[in-house]
């Protein structure tokens, strides 16, 4: 080893040294002996050389003065990069488990959200088909329901009404009344009949009623099976209008001219043209 690599070793070691408090306090202890030692020789010798041993114990002051600010440095450092643990704070360590149970939480909230958002659009279709269901079945029951209403209607009728529609639709069985509306020709032969008892007024008006309902009921049989041009249409007719006889045909109680008091059966048209007039009464 040559003198420049040994000089480089030593400085070496030397700063190594100094970056340990242990070494720097034993170098400060030597220097402040030295600095007694130099004192106590002083005082019993008085040599030529004092002023190098003044110059020295100098030197020692700001080498001693220079580790103590050093080791005050280290000190602060060993404060700053120290872990700040106290009651009010929590380790590193326990902060990331917890915020890692944090997002595990929040993930497993995130897919029962989706999960919830998925069952919820299924009970919604599910509730959708139900209704469907439900519309066609109520659908089913009315169409039952108009009929038990019709067949009500027949046999609640007095005695004289009842025999006609026997006759008019060969039988009191249930399917010859509902079917009757299949016939044309027997629609017209039934507002035939309606219309004369209604225009003379001699037959109770809830019997005319009930002719009524059952001759409407015919008619929707009959549009059926019926092109949209050729079915029949019932019109409504305004309370308190005046009398139209192109329309209307007035009961023999009536007033011959004047307002409809009472509509007692509704006119029927096919396409443009009245079918059958409304019985009225015009007061």
């Amino acid at each position: 080893m040559d003198k420049m690599e040994l000089e480089n070793a030593i400085k070496n070691i030397f700063t190594q040294c100094l970056n340990e408090p242990d070494i720097l306090e034993i170098i400060k202890a030597k220097l402040n002996n030295a600095d007694e030692t130099c004192a106590y020789e002083k005082k019993q010798t008085q040599q030529p050389c004092i002023s190098i041993n003044e110059s020295s114990n100098a030197a020692n002051t700001i080498l001693i003065e220079k580790i103590d600010e050093v080791l005050k440095y280290q000190k602060e450092i060993k404060v700053l990069i120290k872990p700040q643990v106290n009651k009010e704070t929590e380790p590193i360590d326990e902060l990331l488990i917890k915020l890692k149970n944090y997002q595990d939480e929040n993930s497993n909230l995130i897919i029962e959200n989706e999960n919830l958002k998925k069952e919820n659009l299924n009970l919604i279709n599910e509730n959708k088909n139900i209704k469907e269901k439900c519309k066609i079945e109520i659908s089913k029951y009315s169409i039952f329901a108009e009929a038990s209403e019709i067949w009500d209607c027949i046999n609640t009728l007095n005695y004289t009404n009842r025999e006609y529609i026997e006759s008019l639709c060969g039988s009191l069985d249930i399917l010859a009344i509902l079917s009757l509306g299949r016939d044309d020709g027997k629609i017209e032969q039934l507002w035939s009949y309606l219309r004369d008892i209604a225009v003379k007024g001699d037959t109770e008006k809830i019997e005319v009623s009930k002719l009524n309902r059952y001759f409407e009921f015919c008619l929707k049989v009959a549009n059926v099976a019926k092109p949209e041009n050729e079915k029949y249409v019932v019109l409504d007719i305004e309370p308190e209008s005046e009398f139209d006889m192109d329309t209307c045909i007035r009961t023999t109680d009536s007033r011959q001219i004047g307002i409809i008091r009472d509509i007692l059966v509704r006119s029927v048209k096919t396409g443009k043209n009245i079918k059958y007039k409304a019985i009225v009464r015009v007061g």
